[in-house]
């Protein structure tokens, strides 16, 4: 098992330009359960990018080196009031009341880290470089028990949970 290349902080273009890399992490990290992203779920993260990217807040790193992405991770902050529309009218929608509560926090969008660099550090340098200690959140699945298992040890908690997903906040 080689080291994955040191964390850094990546800019908005280089980002961008850099989104054959990033979806090939993404689909290695993704494709195998509990995620089991679909060919069309790798797109539809590729298409979201450029909103994403000209989000407020945006910061993104990644661990990059010879061998292409280990990991990635980007963030926005939640607009407050948090907006009625869009991913967060699902979130109202699915957990409620607590979804209004995460106005100008710290969004988790994305963190991916391929299999082959998991277990050695790299998705908590990931994690630290793009929130820092501000109060964030992010949403994934209750049945990705390591990626679960991998916040608790980082000090995140459940912050809502619903049918399967849960939002799971720093602070």
């Amino acid at each position: 098992m080689s080291t994955p290349a040191p964390v850094e902080f990546v800019g908005r273009e280089p980002f961008l330009a850099a989104s054959a890399a990033l979806a090939d992490a993404y689909q290695d990290a993704f494709s195998g359960p509990p995620w089991d992203e679909s060919d069309d779920q790798v797109l539809s993260f590729l298409s979201g990018l450029p909103e994403w990217t000209a989000r407020d807040g945006f910061t993104a790193a990644w661990s990059a080196g010879p061998a292409g992405i280990s990991g990635f991770a980007f963030r926005v902050r939640t607009p407050e009031p948090v907006p009625a529309g869009d991913f967060y009218a699902v979130l109202r929608e699915r957990f409620g009341d607590p979804v209004g509560t995460l106005g100008g926090r710290i969004e988790v969008v994305e963190l991916a880290v391929r299999p082959s660099a998991q277990g050695r550090g790299l998705g908590r340098e990931l994690l630290r470089a793009i929130v820092g200690s501000e109060p964030a959140w992010l949403v994934t699945r209750l049945a990705a028990e390591s990626t679960l298992a991998f916040y608790h040890r980082v000090g995140w908690r459940e912050y809502a949970i619903s049918d399967g997903l849960a939002i799971l906040a720093n602070a």
